[in-house]
Formats: structure tokens, C-alpha cells, sequence
């Protein structure tokens, strides 16, 4: 169920929900807006929720105390590009292949004992997909994660279909 949104707007909002839970963990959020004004966008606000949400709860699951979580929007030629980054424990290089894949989980995550099915990223990575947007990584162990997602500014590049679970996976 595609809106016209201002996302620039939603965003905010969705970093003031986070606001008081990074304070208890003495994380710092930090809003950098872009220079340029983003127009609205067409998104189905449920499923971007989960996108938001999931990159969100993962940055502030694996950071430290003391740490910043930094999250960043800039308007490129046909998309809008949104950046989470994080100073925490990062993703083993030889496993950031399998970063958006079904049921991963990192070795270093799995030692900390923390919660997670391992499907967030696999469903965020499909609900950007369906937007017509991608989604990447960029992380390095004891260093940080940065995930990078786009979406595009013209409602022309969203798929007419939603993408199938099936057509998904085989596009890994």
C-alpha cells in the first residue's frame, strides 16, 4: 500500500522513537539531513517500518556503550541513499557475503548470546527489493557496520508486482 511520503519527515520521527532506549545504553544518535531537499517518496509505510526498525534495533543491539549510531540521507540522481552506521562489533569480512541471506547470524553475534531468528536482514533486504530500491553493507570487525539502502525518487522504478518469495532467492 504505497503513499506519497515525506521521508525525510518519517525518518525523523522513527530516530525520535529511538531516542530514550540510545540514552539508556549511552548510545548517541546522530541526524545528519541532507543539503538538498528530498522529495516525498512513494513507500508502503508498514513494510518500511520494519526496514527502519530492523537496521535500527540491529545498530543499537550491536553497539557499545558510549558508542554513536549515525544515520545519514542524501539525495542522489534517481534515488534517495539512507546510511545506518554504528562504531560496533562489525561483521567478519569472510562472512559479510552472507550478511542478507536466511538465517544468518554472525560468529562474533553468536558468541555475545544476543536474540535474533538471523531473518531481519533477509526480510529487509526483499521489502527494499519491492520498493525498487537495494541494499548493501559496508562493516569491518571491532570496527562498525554501515548498511546502505536506496530508493528510488520516480515511482516508475517500483515493481508493478510485488516480488515473490521464490523469484527473491533465486535472485541471490
Amino acid at each position: 500500500k504505497f503513499q506519497r511520503t515525506d521521508f525525510d519527515a518519517y525518518l525523523n520521527q522513527f530516530i525520535d522513537r529511538y531516542r530514550y532506549q540510545a540514552q539508556e545504553k549511552k548510545i548517541q544518535i546522530i541526524y545528519e539531513k541532507s543539503s538538498a531537499t528530498i522529495p516525498f517518496l512513494a513507500i508502503d509505510p508498514t513494510k518500511m517500518d520494519l526496514v527502519v526498525q530492523n537496521l535500527l534495533d540491529n545498530a543499537m543491539k550491536y553497539s557499545r556503550p558510549g558508542g554513536t549510531i549515525k544515520i545519514s540521507i542524501r539525495l542522489l540522481p534517481q534515488q534517495v541513499e539512507v546510511a545506518i552506521a554504528d562504531n560496533g562489533v562489525g561483521i567478519p569480512r569472510y562472512q559479510i557475503h552472507r550478511l542478507f541471506t536466511k538465517f544468518f547470524r554472525g560468529d562474533n553475534v553468536v558468541r555475545m548470546q544476543t536474540e535474533g531468528s538471523g531473518l531481519g536482514l533477509f526480510i529487509v533486504k526483499n521489502i527494499v527489493k519491492n520498493h525498487g530500491g537495494d541494499i548493501r553493507s559496508e562493516s569491518e570487525e571491532n570496527i562498525g557496520t554501515k548498511m546502505i539502502f536506496t530508493l528510488p525518487l520516480a515511482e516508475e522504478f517500483i515493481p508493478k508486482k510485488e516480488i515473490t518469495f521464490e523469484e527473491f532467492v533465486s535472485g541471490l
